[in-house]
């Protein structure tokens, strides 16, 4: 959990009305309203795989952009740095249910090993893929830019799924800097 202290002083500090935080209503809380505490949480050591369908263009484009990323990458906040390289590689003309399946697990070289120890050679996993016929939504999607500070979201359809994955004997070490050349 990390504590935060917002407050509207710091957009315009030499402007009282710019200090008070907007509401909902586009109207603007009092000054003796516009400081709030905030707890926020965070995961710690969890784990994600994404998977981009698309053009070969598009993906050559964007696997370049995750290999040389102009400014070093992290996951949320800049003192949250990937544990691996975000780009795992690419795979033409497989589906993504298929290219799910020929990962292998991403989990940490301990976790593995006491699921080794316990006599486990595969996990399995839920999945969440996106997809037009899916059966269910998630109202995650953020819209165009329109208003500041109104945070609502679209739907996207999304199918659930689940994968068994073999797990590996071995994770490569991973530095970093090896990211910035």
């Amino acid at each position: 959990m990390d504590y935060h202290t917002v407050s509207g002083a710091s957009h315009a500090p030499n402007d009282p009305v710019q200090q008070r935080l907007p509401k909902a209503d586009n109207g603007r809380l009092q000054v003796k309203e516009s400081t709030k505490i905030t707890r926020r949480h965070y995961l710690s050591d969890a784990v994600f795989t994404a998977y981009l369908e698309g053009d070969a263009e598009t993906l050559a484009t964007a696997a370049h952009a995750l290999q040389r990323p102009r400014f070093p990458p992290f996951l949320g906040r800049r003192s949250c740095p990937p544990s691996k390289p975000l780009f795992m590689g690419l795979q033409h003309q497989t589906s993504l249910d298929d290219a799910l399946r020929a990962t292998p697990w991403q989990a940490g070289d301990r976790t593995i090993a006491r699921h080794h120890t316990r006599g486990q050679f595969s996990i399995s996993l839920d999945t969440v893929i996106e997809d037009p016929a899916g059966t269910d939504v998630l109202p995650d999607q953020p819209p165009p830019p329109t208003t500041p500070f109104r945070r609502r979201y679209t739907e996207r359809p999304i199918r659930h799924g689940h994968i068994t994955l073999p797990l590996s004997t071995q994770n490569a070490a991973h530095d970093h800097f090896d990211l910035l050349g």
